[in-house]
């Protein structure tokens, strides 16, 4: 993984390092080490010395410690899944990474090694598509990105700071802060699409309530024209410039927020639901909660 960003110089991708990008390079090649060969000592054997020659590096491995680890965990997770679903019971897919990571339709290549749509969860579980229940889009109120990439909205200095501060905006796995900025709708609609979001909940309203002046951006600018389409200016997303609308700020305490919670959505600060009325709106799609702090609790529903 940190060989390949030393080839790429200064085009590096921000990859973790944790080499996932190789493992699904493996994966494609039809060369990796499934979890349920693990169990077949001589077939794992023949899988990781093959790895051993066509990567060129020397690394240790234990099947029978391996195979110790991992036996208690695995099984059809698509006959699980499925005889669940036909008891009667209720399935949660959860993505690990926005729609824009994905490998396919993201900012390529400044993405993941797999697909991040709703999709993938029915290609990953053996779930059917037509056993679709509601997908619900989780967005934050602001945008935020980690490693390199481009980011048409992103903001610098004491702006970004203090949103990443109150926010906790650094990377899961590497720590690494996170890059900071202003809501982008073109992305947005084009992530509601392809996804086929039913329903929206917004996250961390309450990191902008100090911020006197909050922009979103509606359109780009591109070549002398303005545009709202997202995958048209996906080839040269370095390029555009964001044209923004204003709100004013959101003039909410911690004690706003949590009436909210305890009274429900009509407690919510006047302007926090005039921009969430004027987001529903524009992207065509309900917003059904909000986040308004850290704690799982914190949560308003809209009926």
């Amino acid at each position: 993984d940190g060989r390949i960003e030393q080839l790429r110089g200064t085009a590096v991708v921000g990859t973790t390092l944790r080499g996932i990008g190789p493992a699904y390079a493996d994966k494609m090649l039809r060369t990796g080490l499934r979890a349920g060969e693990a169990t077949n000592p001589e077939k794992a054997k023949q899988r990781i010395e093959f790895l051993r020659r066509l990567h060129g590096v020397e690394f240790e491995a234990d099947v029978d410690v391996l195979r110790e680890k991992i036996a208690p965990y695995l099984g059809d997770v698509e006959v699980f899944l499925n005889d669940f679903l036909d008891s009667g019971g209720r399935v949660l897919l959860e993505g690990a990474q926005g729609t824009l990571l994905d490998i396919d339709h993201g900012t390529y290549p400044y993405v993941t090694s797999s697909n991040t749509v709703a999709a993938n969860g029915f290609t990953s579980t053996g779930i059917p598509v037509s056993r679709k229940g509601v997908i619900t889009g989780v967005m934050k109120a602001y945008t935020t990105r980690v490693g390199a990439g481009p980011f048409p909205t992103e903001v610098s200095g004491q702006l970004a700071e203090k949103i990443r501060e109150s926010g906790g905006e650094y990377g899961t796995t590497t720590g690494r802060p996170r890059r900071v900025g202003w809501l982008d709708i073109p992305a947005l609609k084009y992530a509601c699409r392809i996804n086929g979001v039913d329903q929206i909940a917004v996250t961390k309203l309450d990191v902008l309530s100090e911020i006197q002046t909050i922009k979103v951006c509606i359109r780009y600018q591109v070549d002398g024209r303005e545009t709202e389409n997202f995958a048209e200016t996906l080839p040269f997303l370095e390029q555009v410039k964001p044209v923004y609308v204003d709100f004013d700020e959101w003039r909410a305490r911690d004690d706003d927020w949590l009436r909210a919670v305890k009274n429900g959505w009509d407690e919510l600060p006047p302007n926090v639901r005039e921009y969430l009325d004027w987001l529903e709106k524009t992207l065509k799609v309900k917003i059904a909660l909000v986040s308004v702090g850290e704690e799982a609790s914190l949560i308003v529903g809209r009926k």
